[in-house]
């Protein structure tokens, strides 16, 4: 899916806090340009930690659905 967009899809495991920064530093050397979270009890008991870490990395897009409503959108990048 990701090739037929233009796209180059990378997965990052976080299976504990420790693994945020870790990942970022990853998403970094990538240049990635986007962040999609998929909910489990990790990723959404340290969505703050992974939005402060994607502002800090001033990755563009994060994407954390819960499955509890709307997506929210943080945007390290306003413009």
């Amino acid at each position: 899916m990701g090739a037929a967009a233009g796209a180059t899809l990378y997965v990052y495991y976080i299976q504990d806090p420790q693994d945020v920064e870790p990942a970022f530093a990853r998403l970094i050397d990538a240049r990635v340009e986007a962040l999609i979270a998929f909910p489990d009890a990790v990723i959404l008991g340290q969505r703050d930690k992974i939005v402060q870490a994607a502002l800090k990395h001033r990755v563009p897009d994060v994407h954390i659905d819960g499955g509890c409503g709307p997506r929210p959108d943080h945007r390290a990048n306003p413009g």
